[in-house]
């Protein structure tokens, strides 16, 4: 069990080499571990020289925060990102020199104003296609409604029998009546679903 806390706390320490970690950044990642093994692993790898520690109060308070990073760092990878979404966002490398940390913050807050402003964009474009597919079944469900009861109120007293005629016969002569009735509807009811798509027709 150790071994692997002291694993996994080297997996994040490499992983943001060069800087500090705080002790309570390292909890948070393994949450599923207790506080006090974690801590018992960072002084054991401290009293081993595999990673160094360093302190930082806040205000007036007399319990410090303390960081920790591997002592030996050459040969190690460094990211130079950080993955936000699918915008590289540049990172605060505590060994930069102090004068170019404006700029890199410059670049960060912009990459994530532009990631910002992109997710905005798709998510409104998103709603408004949802918006105009609920509207288009709507108006779908409701031009057919209207359609059967226009086929029925106008269709009705256009029906004619006569006996003396073969029943297909009669279909038939029905039809040729209903058809472009039938027809004006459909291309009705198909040309409202395209304008509320926003389809040209």
């Amino acid at each position: 069990m150790h071994n692997k806390i002291k694993n996994k706390i080297l997996a994040i320490l490499c992983n943001r080499v060069p800087n500090f970690v705080s002790e309570t950044s390292i909890q948070q990642r393994l949450a599923k571990y207790s506080k006090e093994d974690i801590r018992e692993e960072l002084k054991s790898l401290v009293k081993a020289k595999i990673v160094e520690s360093n302190h930082d109060y806040k205000g007036d308070s007399d319990q410090a925060i303390l960081y920790f990073r591997v002592t030996k760092r050459e040969g190690l990878p460094v990211r130079e990102t950080i993955k936000v979404g699918n915008v590289d966002i540049p990172r605060l490398l505590s060994d930069s020199q102090p004068y170019l940390f404006p700029s890199i913050f410059d670049e960060q807050l912009e990459s994530l104003a532009e990631f910002s402003q992109n997710l905005e964009s798709r998510f409104l474009k998103m709603i408004e296609q949802e918006r105009r597919k609920l509207l288009a079944n709507v108006v779908g469900v409701l031009g057919v409604i209207v359609s059967v009861l226009a086929m029925v109120i106008v269709g009705l007293p256009k029906i004619q029998t006569d006996s003396r005629l073969p029943f297909w016969d009669v279909v038939v002569l029905n039809l040729a009546q209903l058809l472009p009735l039938a027809i004006a509807l459909s291309l009705l009811v198909l040309l409202l679903w395209l304008v509320v798509r926003g389809k040209n027709p």
